[in-house]
């Protein structure tokens, strides 16, 4: 996930915090609760809020997500080009080890995969999938397909020339 993606699904997040925040006011002064009760129906009204916040974190705030990116992605034009392969780079990091008294702690090693192609007189150095990594070749040429917004550049396909 990219920083903007990330950005707007804190958006969706922040959004039902707020709705939560709404309920619980709506629960406390617009239904007028008496003093004596209140003990009880805070109870209550404190398991609203955590519902909805459960709901909105745990299954809204993915589920909109996913539809919005999805069909904002979608909506994209898909452009092709003649291009080359100029070079393959990896970016791995993670793999700590820390000792804490009885325990040996290892992080997890992620490894992130780059590939720089050449077309229409620029280059961009592109994320790609590590199926796409290995197979391919530096100085490969063939039709690169790809989708872009102002701040991405997304990978789709490349095929290579016979």
């Amino acid at each position: 996930m990219n920083k903007r993606t990330f950005a707007r699904v804190r958006g969706f997040t922040i959004f039902f915090i707020i709705v939560a925040a709404i309920a619980v006011f709506v629960i406390f002064t617009v239904l007028e609760i008496r003093q004596e009760s209140r003990g009880v129906l805070m109870l209550w009204g404190g398991g609203i809020t955590i519902a909805i916040l459960i709901l909105g974190l745990v299954v809204v705030t993915p589920i909109l997500s996913h539809r919005f990116y999805s069909n904002y992605y979608d909506k994209l034009p898909k452009f092709t080009a003649r291009a080359r392969v100029i070079s393959k780079a990896t970016n791995t990091s993670g793999g700590r080890t820390s000792s804490t008294g009885y325990s040996v702690y290892t992080s997890e090693i992620v490894s992130e995969h780059f590939v720089s192609f050449e077309f229409n007189n620029r280059r961009e150095n592109v994320y790609v999938d590590v199926s796409w990594y290995n197979t391919l070749v530096e100085n490969e040429t063939g039709v690169l397909s790809y989708k872009e917004t102002d701040e991405e550049f997304i990978f789709i396909d490349f095929k290579r020339d016979a």
